[in-house]
């Protein structure tokens, strides 16, 4: 039996590789996106902590002023004052998703300031399926969020 002879099962056997749904890689020379995002997160974290917008004595949310209802984003700014505490469990219940993603930019954030040395940047690959999947999940969890805030009377 020769090589050729028995490799040719495994290769038959093993069919065509999918390409993957997402990859994540360290791109040269790619923007720092993630770092620039949790510096502005950072900038803006200290000054809700430090001009106490957080405890503002006036709702500044026009949607809800108009609606009753709270807007997509509302409890983000106290959210945020409650992060600067160091106070996540509070910070959720305020506003779950505008935790989540700020958590989420500070961690990215923290990848790209640890390649920016070797001139790289974190980016992210997904398929066009994949693609699709982010968009609906995104708006799903838009949409869990006001209903929770809604609910939650925030």
């Amino acid at each position: 039996m020769t090589a050729a002879a028995s490799t040719s099962p495994q290769t038959s056997s093993a069919g065509p590789s999918r390409p993957r749904a997402f990859r994540l890689l360290a791109v040269r020379g790619g923007r720092p996106l993630g770092a620039i995002l949790a510096s502005c997160g950072l900038l803006a974290g200290a000054l809700v902590f430090l001009l106490h917008l957080d405890r503002l004595p006036f709702p500044v949310c026009l949607f809800k002023q108009i609606t009753g209802l709270p807007c997509l984003s509302c409890g983000g700014t106290r959210a945020l004052g409650q992060l600067a505490l160091f106070q996540v469990e509070a910070a959720l219940r305020v506003n779950p998703l505008a935790t989540l993603v700020s958590v989420s930019v500070l961690g990215w954030g923290a990848a790209d300031a640890a390649l920016l040395p070797s001139g790289r940047a974190l980016g992210l690959e997904l398929s066009e399926p994949a693609r699709r999947v982010a968009r609906v999940a995104a708006l799903c969890l838009l949409l869990a969020n006001w209903v929770y805030l809604v609910v939650a009377g925030v």
